[in-house]
């Protein structure tokens, strides 16, 4: 199925569909409220996530905060004066009748990464019940308030050595200084949070107003609204003042002459509802001559709906809605295009398929779910070369760039930018470009555009079996220096990464020659594989001049031919010598080859073991199991060991030329090997295997280590040894 693609795929977007919203949408909190992040997040089942508005509108997810149900809880109705970090009798007696029950600890703010944002007045004292991962003194987890969004300008002050320790149902109060936007993070690690409880400097005689769950009812959605009318008490008297309460649904200020409130408010659509507090002297009638100054609530009532899920099937693409028989209509969007109503789609191409429910409530109108998005793949398998590389890139000023600039340079950006890459052997995302005017830096010479690794993704089709070899070039500064122990005073050599559906390969010195080229290989799963190129979050941008992608040669079948059928047990350290074949053939009489593999069936007591496979024993070779804490070193002489899997029953030694010559020799112990062992393993054949793959995993290129370096044989070489060696238990090339 084939159809014509745009390389260039912007992010999604559509009208009409939840976009998220900014500080400026927040409503300032200017009354008590409470929220219970339980009841919004379902016991830790879902979150507003990054852009949303949620607890009425008062709260902005800046980031997307994450969830967890495994933190402890909170029940504001159960006192615990005994410990002033828990709940205390004041705050029993105000909330415990609304919240009577255990509520977890279920929203998580991670450490310098997730941001929650609010709008708060002056002398408003936020309450935060909160678990800290039982940390203590400076290690202790609590909320970091700050004015900026990055956290850098805090308004509390980090915990010192005297703090207490966050445990599950901590408590943490701050008062505002002043009417102010405020960003809320942690400090240290990781904090799960049940409540924030915001306790505004109200008015005497301000009603108490809650808005309801989220409910469904008689075919129609609501959110119900009570309100709680509050004595007047005047600054200075202890005198109560009973008060009622009235009402506007239109957006108006509340007056006396405005609907009187004596029933809970049930709403059908977004909307704010105003109250306002009026003296009662006995009549329960409201009088505009008896307002309580400053005594109004607002209730910000708004529906959310999650997002439809999108399961992929090939071309065929399903939606569904839990919406469903509630008034949820599908609808979908692929690669930015309109959206389209529907609940399924056979694709012809590579898409992003976006997805959001539109919900009919009745005569009260629609609403409309967030939205989520999934990535469908049509395409080809990979079965001949090809490149990525750009055809067309027109390096222009940024002018907007250039004129902010820090250091006063020249900023280049690529317009007109494109690359080959047919859409029905690639799908690529997202496809940005970066520049490179220095020539020291540019591969091939004199090329200054780029594609650049930020945000971009390439993804292919390798079918099941079938391998490819990858060869990727990158400029020659592609790379931050990178600095595992984060200390900015130290220089470490540059490296070259890029990132292939989660893993990394790379080189370790861009300095050395060839140092931008990486190499890899991949080979296609069960049913086929998609790998996609991503960023790789080590080293930031990564600037990419070509991508090869070849298919690897065919791999010839797999034969396997028995030399030696028995059962020998290794134990007691007892050498016993046994022929590769019967009657003592050279192997030569199998035609063996450098790259072929003895294959050993054997059994293994424990993961805890490791083989000791080298030359020398009566010119044979010297077969040993042993403990793995035993060393290198064991017997006080140097061995090479290498830890092996025998979970399928068999491990294989892989044939070097160097073997091969003592495996024919005609004298001595020629042509055998010698087992022994510490510990029971019983073998129970020897085979030689030929052709199919060389047991070589796909390896990484990177610089010699000062680690002990073995060739396949288990044999240690130096460093000037070139091929397949193993340091530190991984296979890699020495060049």
């Amino acid at each position: 199925m084939k159809k014509i693609f745009t390389l260039v795929l912007a992010l999604m977007g559509f009208a009409g569909v939840a976009n998220a919203a900014t500080v400026d949408d927040i409503a300032v909190c200017k009354h008590s409220y409470v929220l219970c992040f339980d009841d919004w997040d379902n016991n830790g089942g879902g979150k507003p996530g990054k852009g949303q508005l949620f607890g009425n509108g008062f709260f902005l997810d800046v980031t997307g905060g994450t969830v967890s149900t495994g933190k402890g809880k909170v029940n504001l109705s159960v006192v615990n004066e005994a410990d002033d970090n828990h709940v205390t009798q004041y705050i029993a007696d105000k909330y415990g009748a609304d919240y009577p029950d255990d509520h977890f600890n279920s929203w998580r703010l991670k450490n310098a990464q997730d941001v929650i944002a609010m709008k708060v007045t002056a002398k408003s004292k936020l309450i935060f019940f909160l678990q800290g991962n039982n940390k203590s003194g400076k290690d202790a987890r609590i909320p970091k308030i700050s004015k900026n969004a990055d956290l850098s300008d805090p308004l509390n002050d980090a915990p010192d050595e005297n703090h207490p320790t966050t445990d599950a149902g901590f408590r943490f109060e701050w008062t505002a200084p002043d009417d102010m936007l405020i960003y809320i993070g942690t400090y240290n690690g990781d904090t799960f949070f049940s409540y924030l409880i915001v306790e505004a400097n109200e008015a005497p005689g301000t009603p108490t107003v809650k808005v309801g769950d989220q409910k469904y009812e008689g075919g129609l959605w609501f959110r119900e609204v009570t309100c709680k009318a509050n004595d007047m008490v005047e600054e200075g008297s202890t005198e109560k003042i009973p008060t009622v309460v009235t009402y506007t649904t239109d957006g108006s200020a509340p007056t006396a002459a405005s609907t009187l409130y004596t029933e809970p408010i049930k709403c059908y659509k977004d909307m704010t509802i105003k109250f306002q507090a009026f003296m009662n002297f006995g009549d329960g009638k409201p009088s505009d001559d008896f307002i309580c100054d400053g005594a109004d609530n607002d209730a910000n009532v708004n529906f959310k709906f999650d997002a439809p899920s999108i399961a992929v099937d090939g071309a065929n693409v399903t939606i569904t809605t839990p919406y469903a028989g509630q008034g949820g209509t599908n609808f979908y969007t692929l690669n930015g295009g309109s959206a389209v109503q529907g609940d399924a789609a056979t694709l012809t191409e590579s898409a992003t398929v976006v997805a959001y429910t539109e919900i009919a409530n009745g005569e009260y109108g629609k609403f409309t779910s967030s939205s989520t998005s999934k990535d469908a793949y049509v395409l080809n398998a990979i079965k001949e070369k090809k490149t990525i590389a750009i055809t067309s890139a027109d390096v222009v000023v940024d002018e907007e760039a250039t004129a902010t600039s820090t250091d006063g340079s020249t900023v280049y950006k690529v317009e007109n930018g494109a690359i080959s890459a047919d859409k029905t052997d690639f799908f690529v995302k997202n496809l940005t470009f970066s520049v490179v005017k220095d020539a020291n830096y540019q591969v091939p010479a004199g090329q200054e555009a780029y594609i650049q690794m930020s945000n971009t993704n390439i993804t292919f089709f390798v079918a099941e079996g079938d391998s490819v070899d990858v060869k990727v070039t990158t400029t020659k500064n592609s790379c931050k220096t990178l600095n595992p122990d984060n200390d900015e005073s130290v220089t470490t050599d540059r490296k070259n990464y890029v990132n292939v559906s989660g893993t990394t390969y790379g080189n370790d010195d861009v300095t050395a020659e060839n140092g931008n080229i990486i190499e890899f290989g991949l080979k296609g799963a069960e049913g086929g594989s998609y790998f996609t190129f991503q960023k790789y979050s080590g080293t930031g941008n990564i600037l990419i001049s070509s991508i090869e992608i070849t298919p690897a040669a065919a791999t010839p079948a797999e034969t396997e031919t028995v030399l030696w059928e028995g059962t020998a047990l290794v134990n007691g350290w007892a050498d016993q010598p046994y022929l590769l074949s019967d009657g003592g053939k050279e192997l030569t009489d199998n035609n063996a080859k450098a790259g072929d593999k003895i294959r050993f069936y054997c059994s293994a007591p424990d993961d805890n073991w490791q083989m000791e496979l080298t030359s020398g024993h009566w010119d044979g070779m010297y077969f040993r199991y042993a403990p793995k804490d035993q060393g290198p070193e064991a017997d006080g002489s140097a061995r090479a060991y290498e830890i092996v899997d025998i979970s399928n029953g068999y491990f294989d030694f892989v044939v070097t030329d160097e073997f091969l010559a003592k495996a024919t020799a005609s004298q001595g112990w020629g042509g055998v090997f010698v087992l022994n062992g510490d510990g029971n393993l019983t073998v129970t054949k020897l085979t030689l295997v030929q052709g199919g793959a060389t047991g070589i995993a796909p390896v990484k290129t990177v610089k010699a280590q000062s680690s002990a370096i073995y060739n396949l044989a288990g044999q240690r070489v130096d460093a000037n040894y070139k091929g397949v060696v193993i340091v530190n238990g991984k296979k890699m090339i020495q060049k």
